[in-house]
């Protein structure tokens, strides 16, 4: 148990430094751009590229959560069949595939949590562009406008499902092992 909060504690500085990194590298890139040129045209691809980095991230979490769920879908597969196929609690079923299934979980969830993040940081970043920039509103939607994510309830909404279902999957599986231990006639 200790090195596996001693590994989670590593996850979370490695998460933490890594997107602070980035968007300082990014705001770097920004301050280049504003000093090089002014123009509506090189506002305007800053936009679009601001746009297709959101997008991107969207696919990789997109892909990220369907790995997860089908992981979770082999997994609980796996237990019916070990579990129904045995004659009472049993290490393999009741022990190993929950745990294994939890840490799964875990991992996912920073993976998941990163590219939340990420999609945030350039929310804002697009935010910041749309703020000063008074060239991109025949462009914008209302919500584009508004102080992402806080806002931004579409974009809140789009997030739930992605963060709260390795943290489900958590709390179903903690159910699978204590009930097929505590009541194995089930």
């Amino acid at each position: 148990m200790k090195l596996l909060i001693k590994i989670l504690k590593n996850f979370r500085k490695l998460f933490k430094s890594e997107v602070t990194s980035q968007e300082l590298n990014i705001r770097e890139g920004l301050e280049y751009l504003k000093e090089t040129s002014e123009s509506a045209n090189k506002t305007w691809e800053l936009f679009q590229y601001f746009r297709s980095e959101i997008q991107h991230e969207h696919s990789l979490l997109m892909g990220r959560v369907t790995w997860y769920i089908t992981c979770q879908s082999f997994l609980l597969t796996v237990y019916a069949i070990t579990y129904s196929n045995s004659k009472g609690p049993n290490w393999f079923s009741n022990l190993l595939l929950p745990i294994l299934a939890i840490i799964v979980s875990f991992l996912s969830y920073f993976m998941i949590q990163g590219a939340t993040k990420t999609i945030d940081m350039w929310g804002k970043l697009r935010l910041e562009l749309v703020s000063k920039n008074s060239k991109l509103d025949p462009v914008l939607i209302p919500r584009w406008r508004s102080n992402a994510p806080k806002d931004d309830p579409i974009h809140l909404r789009a997030l739930w499902f992605p963060q709260f279902i390795s943290i489900l999957f958590v709390v179903i599986w903690v159910l699978i092992a204590y009930f097929s231990w505590r009541f194995p006639w089930l």
